[in-house]
């Protein structure tokens, strides 16, 4: 090929073999879970140069500062038309929470840092004017509380001070009305840092008279279940719990029963998002006597685990977080499912077998949870009439323009949520520009693949919304389309999908 073609078209053949594997990978997620797993265990050395961490967390700074808005705050996904008050306050929290343990921020960081105040400072005082005759509030400003106590020696201005006190009097007159986890916790944080340690502490012991204790699972709480918002994730509020029973309490005991359950939660290779693992390894920092940041050692743990002929020990010669066995299908014996697993030291450990198999597209159900998917295909004629596919699909013909109508209901609000649409080998989208679109009252940004078009909805108010868009026919052949997927990016487990769909292409 080098001689046939040239270097340059060489180079093209491989630049496009590296993007089909990148798009198979993708859209293989057994195979991509498998390499990710192998890569992490080499990629832990990494950790341990300095020189690449810096290189690293100076590039992904930049990327950070250079994709603030010109208001001051940071939207919610890169191209957004507008900034995000929870987005620009969890920064401003990441940010406060690295300086709380001793991370010292450059000069650049400190001047977005800066900026970012003044943008929650204003969008708070346009709450403030919007509840200031009743006692109404948003989690948000309890958020904006949280966020400022991080930092106190960034001084409000006149009016913001009273926006300020305005939302912290009405959190502290009405404490024992909020009855959700994370906002009793947060709350406790905040009393305690504005020097109302007595209500801090009544707060934290109403919160600890709820929980529940057991040797396995450590010390947790019934009520700590997901939602569909950011401050209902159950990660996220034990990090918040451990923080308040660390700084409020310096409870030492229990804050190690809570980080008990915060590592029994992560069963498998990750926690469930990136927002989660942030809050959880800052919470598996702390300690009690004001949340100092306590010194962790690796010890060699001795685990021995035995499946029918097989099995499979740590090697006590070094530590070692991670073990794993795989075993092929002529592997597999019926006396692989007797299972025995001893562990001679102390310390916590957790694993799990998994059987994997492979299903036709086509078989995979439709499900809906508070939120159901539909979705037609419809062929554009030349008068631009559209007309209903039939499924399976038989109509078509290479050359052909088909419009892919979903639409969306929900019986209730969501936030922040992907919608993925696979696409078949036969059809290509008319347009490939990925960006910022408003459709049927919803806006939402699309991303164009090579394998999918993805929407990303930051919010999604109860009811009926319709999204389009057109595709062309390009392959003749029988076809089958995945199933389209609907998820809540922070918590995975409410989804919909809506089945798949058979092509046949003259």
């Amino acid at each position: 090929k080098w001689r046939q073609y040239g270097s340059d078209a060489f180079q093209s053949e491989l630049d496009r073999n590296a993007e089909l594997k990148q798009t198979v990978m993708e859209e293989t997620p057994w195979l991509r879970d498998a390499v990710d797993e192998e890569q992490r265990h080499r990629d832990i050395a990494k950790y341990f140069d300095k020189t690449t961490l810096k290189a690293q967390l100076s590039s992904l700074t930049t990327q950070l500062i250079n994709a603030q808005r010109s208001d001051g705050g940071w939207s919610w996904i890169e191209g957004g038309h507008y900034s995000s008050l929870y987005t620009t306050q969890y920064i401003l929290k990441t940010l406060g929470q690295l300086q709380h343990q001793g991370v010292k921020l450059d000069a650049n960081t400190k001047v977005a840092l800066i900026r970012a105040l003044e943008y929650v400072d204003r969008e708070t005082y346009k709450y403030y004017q919007k509840y200031i005759k009743g006692k109404g509030y948003d989690v948000v400003n309890l958020d904006y509380l949280y966020m400022r106590s991080l930092y106190p020696d960034s001084k409000l201005s006149k009016r913001n001070q009273e926006a300020y006190d305005f939302f912290y009097n009405n959190a502290k007159k009405h404490n024992k009305e909020y009855v959700g986890l994370y906002t009793q916790a947060m709350l406790s944080l905040i009393f305690q840092r504005n020097g109302d340690t007595k209500l801090a502490t009544e707060m934290t012991k109403r919160i600890r008279e709820k929980a529940l204790y057991s040797d396995e699972m450590g010390m947790y709480w019934r009520d700590n279940v997901g939602g569909y918002f950011w401050n209902q994730r159950p990660i996220e509020t034990q990090a918040m719990l451990i923080r308040t029973f660390a700084e409020v309490l310096g409870d030492n005991e229990n804050v190690a029963k809570m980080q008990q359950w915060l590592l029994k939660q992560k069963q498998t290779t990750n926690w469930n998002t990136d927002v989660a693992t942030v809050n959880a390894i800052q919470a598996l920092l702390l300690t009690g006597n004001k949340a100092q940041n306590s010194k962790f050692k690796i010890q060699n743990s001795k685990l021995n685990i035995r499946f029918g002929n097989h099995e499979l020990h740590t090697d006590t010669t070094q530590a070692q977080l991670h073990i794993s066995q795989r075993l092929n299908r002529d592997e597999i014996t019926a006396d692989d499912g007797r299972l025995t697993v001893s562990k001679s030291d102390q310390g916590i450990a957790w694993g799990a077998m998994y059987w994997q198999y492979f299903e036709q597209v086509d078989k995979i159900p439709a499900s809906s949870m508070g939120v159901t998917l539909k979705r037609t295909l419809y062929k554009v004629e030349n008068n631009n009439q559209l007309t209903a596919l039939r499924i399976p699909v038989t109509d078509l013909k290479v050359g052909d323009k088909v419009r892919v109508r979903i639409e969306i209901t929900s019986d209730r609000t969501l936030e922040y949520l992907e919608l993925k649409d696979p696409r078949c080998a036969a059809l290509e989208p008319v347009s490939t520009a990925s960006g910022w679109h408003w459709n049927s009252g919803l806006s939402y940004y699309l991303a164009v693949t090579n394998a999918t078009q993805t929407l990303y909805i930051d919010r999604l108010e109860k009811g009926k919304y319709t999204v389009e868009y057109d595709l062309y026919v390009n392959n003749a052949g029988t076809f089958t389309t995945a199933p389209t997927t609907l998820q809540c990016l922070y918590a995975p487990e409410f989804r919909a999908t809506c089945p798949a769909e058979k092509i046949l292409i003259e």
